[in-house]
C-alpha cells in the first residue's frame, strides 16, 4: 500500500484526503495541530457563537480509517525524508503534501505579544468567544475584506468596537457604503491611521494608534494581510506549482498562491484549492501530466459577491 503523509486538515488538506482514497489504495496521515476544522467561511459566524459544522479531526480519521497526528511540526527534513514534531514523535514519509495555507503578515507592533492581541491567520473561534464574552472594548484592524466581515459579525455582540485601517480603497465604489454601515452598528471607523502599540500588562489594556490617540481594549483583532504559510520550507523547495525538488513532496492551495500578499478579497480561495486538490490527486496517482491553470476572477464577479454580501446582512439586521 502507497503512504502519504498530508500537512494542514484544511478544505485542501481533506479534499485531497477524499480524492486518494477514491482514486488510489493509499495510507493516509493527516497532520494538524488544531484539533478541529471548519470551512474558513464559517470563521466569524463560529466566532460569535452562532452553529456552525465543525469536523473533529480525530473522529473524522477514525470514520476514514486514516492516522491523524494532533501535533505541531518543528522541522522538516526533506533528504532524510524525517518530519520532527515539538511534543510528538519524529515520523518518516514516502510521500508528503504540504497545504498549510496562508500566515498573517507580520506588522511589528509593539507589544503584540499581549494576551488578547489576535491576528486572524491563528484565530481559534471557540477559545476566543469566550473571551469575548468578557470583553467589552474591541479594536478590529482592517486590511482586507476579511476584517471588514469580522467587523460586521462582531456588531451583532453590542459592543464597543472601533474600526482601524490604513486605507480603505480596496473597497472601491463599496467603501463609503461599508463606513456607513458600521457607523449605523455603532462602530466608529478611523481610516488612514495605523496601531502603534498595544498597551497592558500580560493582557491588552490599551491601544495607541497614529491619530495619535490611546483606546481602551481588551481585544485587539489585527487583519494585516496574508502571506503563504513557508514556515517548514527551505528556498531551493518550490519547483513550479504543485512539484518541488524533492520527488514525491508536493505543494497545494495557497501556500503556492504568490500573489496573495496583494489580495484584499478571499471569495474564491476554498473553491479553488478543492478543484487543485482534484487534479494534484490524479496526478499523483496516475502521474499524469498537471493540467491547471489558476483562474483570474473579474472584478465584477468580486464585486458581485460583495453585493451579495452587504445584502445578506441587511436582511439579517432587520
Amino acid at each position: 500500500m502507497n503512504k502519504l503523509c498530508i500537512l494542514g486538515a484544511g478544505v485542501g488538506g481533506l479534499s485531497l484526503a477524499e480524492q486518494m482514497m477514491k482514486e488510489g489504495d493509499w495510507e493516509i496521515t493527516l497532520i494538524d495541530e488544531r484539533e478541529y476544522t471548519f470551512s474558513r467561511k464559517e470563521i466569524f459566524p463560529l466566532l460569535v457563537g452562532e452553529k456552525r459544522e465543525v469536523t473533529y479531526l480525530k473522529d473524522l480519521a477514525k470514520q476514514k480509517g486514516i492516522e491523524f497526528i494532533n501535533a505541531k511540526v518543528e522541522k522538516i527534513n526533506f533528504n532524510k525524508r524525517k518530519i520532527s514534531f515539538k511534543q510528538a514523535k519524529s515520523i518518516n514519509f514516502s510521500n508528503l503534501v504540504i497545504c498549510c495555507g496562508l500566515k498573517s503578515k507580520d506588522l511589528s507592533i509593539k507589544g503584540s505579544w499581549r494576551k488578547g492581541f489576535l491576528s486572524l491567520s491563528h484565530l481559534d473561534p471557540l477559545l476566543v468567544r469566550k473571551f469575548l464574552k468578557i470583553s467589552y472594548d474591541i479594536i478590529v484592524y482592517v486590511s482586507t475584506f476579511l476584517g471588514v466581515k469580522l467587523a460586521f459579525y462582531l456588531s451583532l455582540l453590542k459592543k464597543n468596537i472601533k474600526v482601524v485601517a490604513d486605507n480603505l480603497s480596496f473597497l472601491g465604489r463599496y467603501k463609503e457604503r461599508v463606513e456607513e454601515f458600521l457607523q449605523r452598528q455603532g462602530i466608529d471607523v478611523y481610516s488612514g491611521t495605523r496601531i502603534e502599540e498595544v498597551i497592558g500588562n500580560s493582557t491588552v489594556k490599551a491601544t495607541k494608534v497614529s491619530l495619535p490617540k490611546v483606546f481602551s481594549s481588551q481585544l485587539v483583532f489585527m487583519d494585516s494581510g496574508f502571506i503563504p504559510c513557508h514556515d517548514f520550507l527551505g528556498e531551493n523547495l518550490a519547483k513550479e506549482g504543485f512539484l518541488t525538488n524533492y520527488e514525491g513532496v508536493y505543494l497545494l492551495g495557497d501556500v503556492i498562491n504568490k500573489d496573495v500578499g496583494n489580495q484584499h478579497f478571499f471569495f474564491f480561495n476554498e473553491e479553488e484549492v478543492v478543484v487543485q486538490s482534484k487534479v494534484l490527486a490524479r496526478f499523483i496517482n496516475n502521474q499524469q501530466p498537471i493540467s491547471y491553470t489558476k483562474r483570474v476572477y473579474e472584478e465584477e464577479e468580486i464585486n458581485g459577491r460583495i453585493e451579495r454580501f452587504l445584502e445578506e446582512w441587511k436582511v439579517k439586521l432587520k
